[in-house]
């Protein structure tokens, strides 16, 4: 399936004089409805108080560089979401390149950078009418010395040097499906929640989203309290749970319970007080997996109403 099959966003960098606008608008032309996005054009907006990006360039120059980033990112998404494709052109080299590509919500995302060799962009920039490279601008040696060594090696890297436009927006259709390597998503690492659960005055912090995450038992996080509470599991088993398991699980914790009815009763140990408090909660734990001290919770919910108990209980 080619690119321009469905609706897509490409965005296209380069160095300027890289043929980053003509490789761009033709390859919108491609798309059944599609939208040309120039980054440039955010730009030349600001009337007065435009701080122009140098060889070396003001913090106010980087502050305007970054907002039109970001507004170029949301037309990209706003036309997305009305059902056309967008092809973007900019010139992101460097560390920012990755925050823009994290800066668009849409996907499927393509990402090409056009590296056409430097004695090449020289001769392209000497054929055009307008100038890109002043006198206090960076260098096109500068340029493309950031561009291979400080931008992230992400996307679909072309070659430019001895193709024609035409060759070019074939070579980007044919190698830049989502499902090849051009796409951002296999590529850049997404943010997501990957810190492990943290506890806060007795409250276990769960991540962002959650699922399975490992939990680490230290002394800073009430190690015995939660040190029943895993033995208390791990005597459970530490393979597939079956019904029988569960059911035996109930037993011996309604069992525990019943016994420590009995004020001093000679049988209350931390474990059986472990096992009351989990039934109590009406928690059947799911078998979990060890590995050394680290312990892949199967309920982060259920878990947390077992410590809090145990709290209050300290408490």
């Amino acid at each position: 399936m080619a690119l321009t099959d469905h609706a897509a966003i490409v965005l296209i960098t380069g160095i300027p004089a890289a043929g980053k606008s003509t490789v761009a608008d033709w390859l919108a032309r491609r798309f059944e409805r599609s939208v040309h996005v120039r980054g440039d054009v955010f730009r030349r907006m600001v009337v007065t108080g435009r701080q122009e990006m140098t060889s070396t360039p003001s913090e106010g120059a980087w502050r305007q560089l970054r907002l039109r980033y970001r507004l170029a990112a949301q037309v990209a998404d706003t036309y997305y979401e009305a059902g056309f494709s967008v092809v973007i052109q900019d010139v992101v080299i460097g560390p920012l390149l990755t925050s823009y590509v994290n800066g668009i919500r849409a996907r499927p995302l393509v990402l090409v950078v056009l590296a056409p060799r430097p004695e090449v962009v020289a001769r392209r920039e000497a054929a055009r009418t307008k100038v890109a490279y002043g006198d206090d601008a960076a260098t096109i040696p500068a340029l493309d010395a950031a561009l291979r060594q400080e931008t992230p090696r992400i996307g679909l890297w072309i070659d430019t040097s001895t193709q024609s436009p035409d060759e070019t927006v074939d070579e980007i259709i044919r190698r830049g499906p989502p499902s090849t390597a051009a796409s951002t998503d296999s590529n850049i690492e997404r943010p997501g929640p990957t810190t492990p659960p943290r506890w806060r005055r007795g409250r276990r912090v769960l991540p962002a989203a959650g699922g399975r995450r490992p939990f680490r038992s230290s002394a800073q996080n009430d190690g015995r309290e939660i040190g029943l509470v895993m033995r208390a599991q791990q005597s459970y088993g530490s393979t597939r749970s079956t019904t029988r398991r569960r059911r035996s699980f109930k037993r011996r914790a309604s069992s525990s319970a019943e016994r420590l009815k009995v004020s001093g009763s000679p049988e209350f140990t931390p474990e059986t007080r472990a096992l009351s408090l989990l039934a109590s909660q009406g928690f059947v734990p799911s078998p979990v997996r060890w590995s050394n001290t680290t312990r892949v919770l199967p309920s982060a919910n259920g878990f947390c109403q077992v410590m809090n108990s145990l709290q209050s209980l300290k408490s």
